[in-house]
């Protein structure tokens, strides 16, 4: 039995997990070439195959009831709707620039682990302004990140400018899309955790949710590619880009997996905050290898909002003690 200093660090080795591949998930999108919701679904697809995979290998399932089977497709049906939305924005104004954006919504996830599932105290004062304050610094280096001005034009044509008039200029017309849709997606990645942590609150396993959830993906991305795609042109797609969205699918798995335990040890007020610090990985790997961002002349930005993301986590670390 792990006392309170190893539970915090194991939830903290998990969160290395999470920062990593959550920053580099949505990355095999920008190598490939397939409409988005094809894209969506072979990821979708890969996702429920290895969750429903690790449901049936791993022992010692837990009784599970329907209504909280019920919460596990709700949790991936939202998590779909966040997912489209973010491989439009990664479409319309590239990965470095769509992550820090949709990563607001560690806003939601601090506020629904507070109100809704009293994870900190309001008596308690320390711990919650420490937790309010590393909340802040997490959102200020998400806007620093997110602020870095790309080298040229990131958009492709799988971005849905369509959406607004013609009224802007190109450039401002993939802007506003782009970011509409990382907002869009800040708020369904807050929503999917809901539903999850109330699965986990009365489960003692975290794979049961793990296992519905995925399945749940799947079908959400299922009604996106039947209600949404005009083409349907999934048996048409580059083998090249399906196994380029199957990297990103299993990037997502593991990634996820280590979420759903930290939702499981730290609470949903922590582990946001810490997940969503993978704006830090998805903005170094934009600049350094997609070469979306110039590092050379915006190299004092990137590196202070490095540094008060790396702060953040001091913080958060310094909370939950």
């Amino acid at each position: 039995m792990l006392g309170m200093g190893g539970i915090l660090w194991s939830g903290l080795g998990y969160g290395i997990v999470c920062i990593v591949l959550f920053g580099l998930y949505a990355v095999p999108r920008r190598y490939a070439q397939s409409p988005s919701l094809e894209f969506l679904l072979t990821m979708c697809i890969t996702v429920a195959i290895c969750t429903t995979a690790a449901g049936i290998i791993l022992p010692r399932w837990p009784a599970i009831s329907l209504p909280q089977i019920g919460l596990s497709y709700l949790s991936g049906l939202l998590w779909c709707m966040g997912t489209v939305c973010y491989i439009y924005s990664v479409d319309c104004v590239g990965v470095g620039r769509a992550t820090p954006v949709k990563n607001l919504t560690v806003v939601l996830g601090v506020i629904f682990g507070i109100l809704i599932f009293k994870e900190f105290s309001w008596q308690n004062k320390l711990p919650l302004g420490l937790l309010g304050g590393a909340t802040a610094l997490v959102l200020l280096s998400t806007i620093l990140l997110g602020r870095l001005i790309p080298v040229s034009e990131l958009a492709t044509p799988s971005c849905p400018i369509n959406l607004i008039g013609p009224k802007l200029k190109k450039a401002h017309q993939y802007s506003v899309v782009g970011f509409g849709f990382a907002l869009a997606a800040a708020l369904f990645y807050g929503l999917f955790g809901v539903p999850g942590k109330l699965v986990m609150e009365s489960v003692d396993s975290v794979w049961p949710y793990f296992t519905f959830m995925g399945q749940g993906s799947l079908v959400g991305a299922l009604a996106c590619y039947f209600l949404m795609s005009k083409d349907r042109s999934w048996a048409k797609v580059r083998p090249k880009d399906h196994l380029l969205a199957m990297l990103s699918g299993l990037l997502f798995v593991v990634a996820f997996a280590s979420l759903a335990i930290i939702l499981k040890l730290l609470g949903m007020a922590i582990a946001w905050p810490i997940a969503n610090l993978n704006t830090i990985v998805t903005v170094v790997y934009s600049s350094l290898v997609l070469k979306e961002i110039s590092v050379r002349e915006q190299r004092t930005k990137m590196f202070t909002g490095l540094f008060i993301g790396a702060m953040g986590i001091v913080l958060l670390t310094m909370a939950k003690r």
